[in-house]
């Protein structure tokens, strides 16, 4: 058997989005936590009632499933329902949004990036500048 990484969200690398695309998400494989893995990253995504992330596209394919909660994603001109045990992969270049309209609580998706195209390092990154900053003021 080879080498594996076991993420896991309580120790996860994490950060706040600030409105107006106010989430929180959390890296649970990628590699750059595990550099014997260059094949995929994945992750977490809390958006609390009334929150939506950044409307955008990228080179990679993305899967999302819902964990809990509902709300709809959006990609290009069209919405969809997104609901607790759905799933719904956006293809390459395809702008796409995730959007709790409320109703149904916290709306928590995990998502899958192959390739890793840099999302879960830009969460990482600033999941480590927080830590510096909370050091720097002594929290």
């Amino acid at each position: 058997m080879g080498t594996y990484y076991i993420g896991k969200k309580e120790t996860a690398p994490q950060v706040w989005k600030d409105e107006p695309y106010r989430r929180k998400l959390y890296c649970l494989i990628s590699p750059k936590l595990d550099p014997g893995n260059q094949d995929i990253a994945c992750g977490l995504v809390d958006l609390p009632e009334g929150s939506q992330s950044d409307f955008r596209g990228h080179e990679e394919g993305e899967l999302f499933f819902c964990i809990s909660g509902k709300g709809h994603i959006r990609l290009g001109d069209e919405v969809l329902p997104l609901e607790a045990n759905s799933a719904i992969y956006v293809p390459p270049y395809v702008e796409h949004q995730t959007i709790n309209d409320g109703g149904g609580g916290e709306l928590q998706l995990f998502f899958a990036l192959t390739p890793p195209f840099g999302g879960d390092r830009q969460i990482i990154e600033a999941s480590k500048q927080k830590v510096k900053e909370d050091a720097h003021e002594g929290k």
